[in-house]
C-alpha cells in the first residue's frame, strides 16, 4: 500500500463517527497486515497534519 492509498483510506475513517474509527483502524491494518500500532501512528500524524493545514488555510 503505498501513501497515497493510505491517505485515502484515512480520509474515509475520518468521515466516520469517532467511535468507529479505531474499528476501522484494525480493518485497515488487518486487511493490508500492518501493525495496528503502526496505522495508528500514521493515523495519528495525518490527522495532525490534516488539522495544521485546516488552521492555516482559515487563518
Amino acid at each position: 500500500m503505498d501513501y497515497q492509498q493510505l491517505e485515502k483510506e484515512f480520509d474515509l475513517i475520518l468521515e466516520k463517527p469517532l467511535w468507529m474509527r479505531p474499528i476501522a483502524l484494525s480493518e485497515l491494518a488487518k486487511k493490508n497486515k500492518i501493525p495496528l500500532s503502526s496505522i495508528r501512528v500514521s493515523f495519528d500524524n495525518f490527522w495532525s497534519q490534516r488539522l495544521r493545514e485546516n488552521r492555516q488555510n482559515k487563518g
